[in-house]
């Protein structure tokens, strides 16, 4: 669905929401690395923008969205819903970004259904990341309005939902939670946006 309850918790004033295709699931899915002080942080979860092909030199706005789930069976950035069984989401905003910008998921970036970061239960889990790129608007008159992108399929389909094209993804990490910290495998300590959605196409 394109707005859903977990938006409307945590964006500042905008929200939105979408879906990505499970080809390559095994491939975006990093192996865990061994518990150590190489890997461990106490601060949260950092995301950074990396260098896509094809991405421009323009500076990117949106939101920044972190999803948590127990399982590697979909991408987390799929299990999103308004029940409780939704996946955990955190999510921030992000001004005027460029390759290299970061932002920290930390104990004080609201989430749901879990409110902090820390609340997470102790365990190992599965981490992506997402910037929903926001529009800016021009308005004659009237001040620039920054809008989330649609997620309207822009490949028609009949007014289906789709991921909007360029919506940024990170791989899929573990993530391991325990009295003593957070562990991030597979990338060291950061969720790098690498991948972008491609335009959609048209089914005929």
């Amino acid at each position: 669905r394109c707005v859903s309850g977990q938006d409307l918790f945590l964006a500042a004033g905008v929200a939105q929401l979408g879906a990505l295709s499970l080809d390559g699931l095994g491939s975006l899915v990093s192996s865990a690395l061994t518990l150590d002080d190489s890997v461990m942080t106490k601060d949260g979860l950092t995301v950074q923008l990396g260098t896509i092909a094809g991405l421009g030199n323009e500076p990117i706005s949106g939101r920044v969205r972190v999803y948590v789930q127990r399982h590697n069976q979909s991408l987390p950035v799929d299990g999103n819903s308004d029940g409780q069984d939704t996946n955990q989401v955190f999510g921030a905003d992000a001004n005027g970004w460029r390759p290299g910008d970061s932002l920290t998921i930390g104990a004080e970036t609201l989430g749901y259904p879990v409110k902090s970061l820390k609340d997470l239960l102790p365990g190992t889990y599965f981490v992506q990341a997402e910037l929903f790129r926001y529009t800016l608007f021009n308005r004659s008159g009237l001040p620039a309005t920054w809008l989330p992108t649609t997620c309207v399929s822009s490949g028609g389909s009949n007014g289906q939902y789709a991921k909007p094209d360029g919506t940024l993804f990170s791989k899929v990490q573990t993530l391991t939670v325990s009295s003593e910290g957070l562990w991030l495998g597979g990338e060291g300590l950061a969720l790098t946006l690498d991948r972008a959605q491609p335009p959609a196409v048209s089914p005929g």
